[in-house]
């Protein structure tokens, strides 16, 4: 027997309940019954009374076997690998180390996890950035580290580990090209080897670097020169080989072409020669040639295989294209190649034949143009030009099929001496030819006026008129007195319109002739058929009809003189040229003869000139175009000129005249004569008139005085005159006080109106201080003036016409200009916080150096002194402890009380609270004592306090609506998150005066409000806990603070069974557990909740069903005797845990008698049964009841029991020996009362 606490609790478990004690040893596996105060006791089964007990207190310890790592492995940093083991006894949780010193230490900083459930077998370890060859790991019991624990046997790795990335395979990297190798790092290698196979990673013979920072993770390389399909990158560690990674398959190290020539633009004729050009990169021999007139679409063979020398001199084909590349590729890799960058021109030629410099062609006629093809060119363009080879270029024709080489034009009008044909590819017009140089096209003339017989006028402007074949921009004019023989020019060079108009020359003749040429080719052109005449003339200009010419007044008869006529003759008519009347027979030709008019009024008067010369005066002769009117006169004497007359005023209007005249009509301009408004019409013509000035405003005044038969007959002033108006100023005039920056009306009433006024005003009644207003104001009888910055109490405004400065008026008496000032902040509205600084601003107009503030708590009626600073429109306040919500400020001109403003509207002073806590990204747990603190500047006795669930959108949930102001409240955290949600971000909260809403604070950014969220993780379903056992009942935390929990039980998922297991148990230590003796309530549907203390809501419940069941175990009884199972049975039996089972009765069968084999359900323990059968002597039996059949395989597995009768026993062996096999043979049985024990064993040796 043996016991758990040095003895004191009676050796209750049994080791073995008959052993032969001469052996004087027995092979005991230990029991899962850990502890440090074992002792076992020995015991003669024949007297009590004689035992032994150790000595001293032994312990059963846990048992811990590592299985992985156990030496050997390697395990790169990062990988996730199982460390397992496999224990004995009840071992709750283990703590795992590691060591990198081959076991020699286990730091503390080397913990794996410090407590993991020993019974899950297994732990997967994210291998740390701990490089070691000598690693060994350690696994402890956590309640027993010292003695129980195992680590690894031998010695494993933990090594970086690197994954190359590029090249991995497929990749094409040209020879002298520069090319990224990365890779990705696991561990803190240090530095890294990189090589590089050609067999396809077979080997590695070539060293890329032979050590980098292996943190870079890239590594620049230069491709060499070791072409091959079958290229692999080798990164590895360059302290530890084992470590490396390789590409994944393999990539290409290739020879590199670069095209030089063509590489995109040139123009290559069919049948020249040209060399390409290449440069290579890498080892190549033999290179191919190729070329392509599709863009590469399509490969045709130029030469190859032929030497890698870089040039190769080409022959151009007939393929004409403009989509052409060539490609130079490796013969032995047809994928090494480069191609032309861009297209280049295959293209043919084209020779002009014909003209090709020297022809001239005339416009009209036809001429064969002609041409030579070199190259498949299907058709052609035809063009010419006649401003030289560089064009423009007319179309001829298109497309011309090319191989003709001849086409039939007829020459255009396109007159020219540089005139070129160009013949294009139709299909490339960038191949042409054109002629060598110039050829001609010219043009013809026909005069058809003057061309014989003309008699044309010196200086009369005649047309001189032809026709032309082909067109002349310019042509040349000349003329001939002596029928061709000599020429005089008319004019160098005039547009081809065939007319010119040419004014006659005196160069009077009758065999005159006229020349038309071409201005840039003299060999073109045509002369008048016959002779035409040149003569001179005479003509009038004035009077030529329309002149108004006065009785007695002298006037100018003027003529123009054609030609040499020395004496005229002039003569009058006054019947449109019925009848002439001499005014003189001869006088010289001057030009000019000066007239006294003769009192023939009439309005048909014509004057006529002719030739004093008799024989010529019928054939130089001219008379007035038109007839004049001889008329009477007027002189107007008053206004002549600078009077002044006021509108309204009666003033006479003062006139002589000249002839028979009755009556007179009398008119006055206001624009000095350009139009005219009728004063009186018939007026009898006495010489004066008594005229009321009209409103006519203006300086250009004039009178008009005319026949009122002859409207042509009149006289008007000989200057301008002036209607004046007058002004009445009404407003200022005088006491009024009006503000620098302010828009106030200068108001009046003129007399007489005047589209604009002049303004004015002046601060001494207008001696030197004149400043302007408006020059030119509406003369709306009001004026919008923005006060200027003119501080004064002796004010006038003047009002006058802008045009007429002394029509004016001014302010009776002086008024006064101020300051303006105009407060715009506080302005009404604002609310300013108790302690803060704010700034008092105003703006102002007029020079104010200084001014005074002050404000006021009820609403203006008083004010308080502020200050009397600079006027600088700003003023830094600290606001005082004056709560109000009447709060003005009122800013004046120190010097000027009269001058100042005032907030508009009330303003508020209010207390400036600061919310201390919470004040954003706390987070609460609902139901705990939070405490919200916060800070007041300012006088309040009270406070609110709300929260917000919306970020502070709304606050709409009240925390209390009064509490003392003394910055601190205990606010029981209110379960906020929704229906549904475990928590809610959103929340702030705000304290604010109970009496003035202004004054608060929030918080300044969210918080958090969490239901708790309690996760049950043992028992979570499927579980079979057994009554009296203990399990740990464990649970996390994963939202908000759980101080207290309640642990509760239930069979019918909480509805009516609750039954308590702990309460108000401490959630703060982690892990979170509770050690739970199973109860003796058995059940399949048994559940566990974890709720909050605070909040029973906050609770989690057993995903499924576990049961709380007991183990069952068999029973054999049998006669020790005949083996047969025994039948009215009692049996006594008691475990440590204060449970009994005392029954004769069969558990399985009610009524029926206890009888062997025996199953019964029973609680876990350490159990002693004692069975009981009449006749038979007790057996007892203990054991530990912890599974299901426990005593199956066991030696109490059959209990033997032995009738009260004395027996006699004997055990007999028989000895046989072999000498010649030196063997001894042993046959062993027992025998009761003479028969042998059939439940004995028969032993042969």
């Amino acid at each position: 027997e043996y016991s758990i606490d040095n003895g004191a609790d009676g050796y209750p478990y049994l080791v073995s309940p008959n052993v032969v004690a001469s052996l004087g040893s027995y092979s005991w596996t230990i029991p899962d019954n850990i502890t440090n105060q074992a002792k076992v006791r020995i015991t003669n089964l024949s007297d009590s009374t004689v035992y032994d007990t150790s000595d001293d207190v032994f312990k059963i310890v846990g048992q811990l076997v590592l299985t992985a790592p156990n030496g050997g492995e390697v395990w790169p940093v990062g990988s996730s690998q199982a460390i397992t083991w496999s224990m004995a006894g009840s071992i709750a949780n283990v703590q795992i180390r590691y060591s990198t010193n081959g076991g020699v230490s286990y730091p503390d900083k080397k913990i794996i996890i410090s407590s993991y459930p020993a019974n899950s077998g297994s732990y997967n370890w994210t291998v740390p950035d701990d490089i070691s060859s000598t690693v060994r790991v350690k696994i402890l019991d956590v309640d027993n580290p010292g003695e129980v624990y195992d680590e690894s046997d031998n010695n494993f790795k933990i090594r970086g580990d690197f994954v190359l990335n590029s090249p991995n395979g497929g990749e094409a990297w040209l020879i002298n090209s520069s090319e990224d190798i990365t890779w990705t790092r696991f561990g803190s290698i240090a530095n890294a080897r990189l090589e590089y196979s050609i067999d396809g990673g077979q080997t590695y013979s070539y060293t890329i670097i032979g050590s980098i920072d292996a943190s870079l993770e890239t590594y620049s390389w230069t491709i060499p020169d070791t072409p091959s399909t079958q290229c692999r990158v080798k990164i590895s560690d360059a302290g530890d080989p084992t470590v490396f990674d390789i590409s994944d398959a393999n990539f290409i190290i290739r020879a590199g072409f670069k095209v030089n020539s063509p590489d995109g633009g040139e123009a290559w004729a069919v049948g020249s020669t040209h060399n390409i050009t290449w440069t290579t990169f890498g080892s190549v021999a033999n290179v191919k040639i190729e070329y392509s007139t599709d863009n590469g679409a399509h490969w045709h063979y130029i030469a190859g295989p032929v030497a890698n020398v870089g040039v190769y001199n080409w022959s151009i084909p007939d393929a004409i294209s403009d989509q052409c590349v060539v490609r130079v590729s490796d013969v032995n890799d047809p994928d090494a190649n480069d191609v032309s960058d861009g297209v280049f021109k295959i293209h043919g030629l084209i020779t002009v034949l014909s003209p090709n410099g020297g022809e001239e062609w005339g416009v009209g006629t036809a001429q064969n143009i002609t041409w030579n093809i070199t190259g498949s060119i299907a058709n052609v363009k035809l063009e010419y030009s006649a401003q030289g080879v560089d064009g423009p270029y007319t179309l001829i024709a298109d497309p011309v099929t090319a191989s003709l080489g001849s086409y039939s034009w007829t020459v255009p009008d396109a007159i020219t001496n540089n005139a070129y044909v160009k013949i294009s590819d139709s299909s490339d017009l960038s191949v042409y030819d054109t002629s060598n140089s110039a050829f001609k096209i010219k043009a013809s003339f026909q005069i058809t006026a003057p061309n014989g017989g003309e008699a044309w006028i010196v200086n009369n402007t005649e047309d001189i008129t032809w026709n032309t074949q082909g067109t002349v921009d310019n042509v040349k004019l000349e003329y001939s007195i002596d029928g061709g023989n000599n020429w005089s020019l008319i004019i160098d060079s005039t547009p081809n319109t065939g007319s010119y108009s040419w004014t006659i020359p005196d160069t009077i003749s009758s065999q005159c002739r006229v020349r038309v040429s071409d201005v840039n080719d003299s060999s073109a052109f045509d002369i008048s058929d016959n002779n035409f005449k040149i003569r001179g003339n005479l003509i009038i200009t004035s009077p030529n009809g329309g002149e108004k010419w006065a009785v007695g007044t002298n006037q100018i008869i003027r003529w123009e003189r054609i030609g040499s006529i020395p004496y005229v003759r002039l003569e009058y008519s006054t019947d449109g040229g019925t009848i002439f009347t001499p005014i003189v027979d001869s006088t010289p030709n001057t030009g000019s003869y000066s007239w006294t008019i003769p009192d023939e009024i009439t309005t048909e008067a014509l004057v006529r000139i002719s030739d004093a010369d008799v024989e010529k005066y019928s054939e130089v002769t001219d008379t007035s175009d038109n007839t004049f009117k001889i008329q009477g006169s007027f002189a107007v004497t008053s206004p002549n000129g600078g009077e002044a007359w006021i509108v309204g005023e009666s003033h006479n209007i003062t006139w002589n005249f000249n002839g028979s005249v009755n009556y007179v009509n009398l008119y006055y301009s206001t624009d000095s004569g350009t139009s005219w408004t009728l004063i009186e019409s018939s007026v009898p013509n006495t010489g004066t008139y008594s005229w009321t000035v009209p409103d006519a405003v203006s300086g250009q005044v004039r009178v008009k005085v005319q026949d009122a038969s002859d409207p042509e007959a009149f006289d008007i002033s000989n200057f301008d005159f002036r209607i004046r108006c007058s002004f009445i100023l009404t407003s200022p005039n005088g006491s009024e006080q009006w503000k620098v920056g302010q828009t106030y009306n200068i108001t009046w009433v003129s007399n007489g109106t005047i589209p604009e006024v002049k303004l004015e005003y002046s601060r001494d009644d207008f001696l030197t201080d004149i400043n302007l207003i408006s020059a030119d104001a509406p003369n709306s009888g009001v004026y919008a003036w923005t006060i200027p910055d003119a501080i004064s109490d002796t004010v006038k405004v003047r009002i006058s016409d802008p045009n007429d400065a002394p029509a004016n008026d001014t302010s009776d008496n002086n008024f006064r200009i101020t300051a303006y000032f105009e407060i715009t902040s506080p302005n009404g509205g604002e609310k300013w916080k108790v302690g803060s600084t704010q700034t008092i601003t105003w703006i102002w107009q007029g020079t104010v150096p200084q001014v005074k503030l002050e404000y006021s708590n009820n609403g203006g009626a008083t004010y308080e002194l502020i200050s009397a600073p600079n006027n600088t429109g700003s003023y830094s306040w600290t606001v005082p402890d004056d709560i109000t919500n009447m709060f003005k400020v009122r800013v004046s001109d120190l010097a000027d009380s009269t001058a100042y403003d005032e907030s508009d509207d009330n303003n508020k002073i209010i207390a400036d609270f600061t919310l201390n806590t919470p004040n954003g990204g706390e987070e609460l747990t609902v139901g705990e004592d939070y405490e919200i603190t916060w800070s007041c500047v300012g006088t309040v006795s009270e406070v609110r306090l709300d929260y917000s669930k919306d970020s502070g959108g709304t606050f709409d949930y009240v925390i209390t609506s009064s509490t003392s102001n003394d910055g601190s409240y205990i606010w029981k955290v209110p379960n906020a998150p929704p229906e549904g949600e475990s928590r809610i971000s959103t929340i702030r909260v705000r304290v604010m005066s109970t009496t003035d809403s202004d004054a608060f604070d929030t918080s300044d950014s969210d918080f958090t409000i969490v239901r708790g969220i309690l996760h049950v993780l043992s028992p979570n379903g499927g579980e079979r806990w057994v009554t009296r056992e203990e399990h740990d009942i464990s649970w996390e935390t994963t939202q908000g603070s759980i101080p207290l929990v309640n642990i509760e039980y239930s069979k019918d998922d909480f509805s009516d069974d609750i039954h308590t297991i702990v309460s108000s148990y401490d959630n703060t230590v982690s892990p979170n557990s509770y050690t739970w003796t199973i109860p003796d309530d058995r059940s399949t549907t048994v559940k566990v909740r974890v709720s909050d203390v605070r909040d029973v809501t906050v609770n989690d419940i057993s995903d499924d069903y576990f049961t709380i069941d007991y183990y069952s175990v068999t029973f054999e009884i049998r006669d020790l005797l005949t083996n047969e199972h025994l039948s009215q049975l009692t049996v006594d039996a008691a475990s440590d845990k204060g449970d009994v089972w005392q029954t004769s009765e069969d558990p399985q069968v009610s009524g029926q008698p206890l009888g062997s084999p025996v199953t019964v359900e029973l609680p876990y323990g350490f159990w002693t049964f004692t069975w009981m059968k009449t006749g038979y002597g007790d057996k007892q039996v203990s054991f530990l009841l912890d599974k299901d059949d426990p005593l199956a395989g066991t030696e109490n597995e059959v209990i033997f029991m032995e009738t009260t009768a004395i027996h006699i026993w004997r055990a007999y062996s028989d000895f046989s020996y072999d000498p010649s096999t030196d063997t001894l043979s042993v046959s062993s049985w027992l025998e009761r009362d003479g028969f042998v024990v059939t439940g004995g064993v028969q032993a042969d040796v």
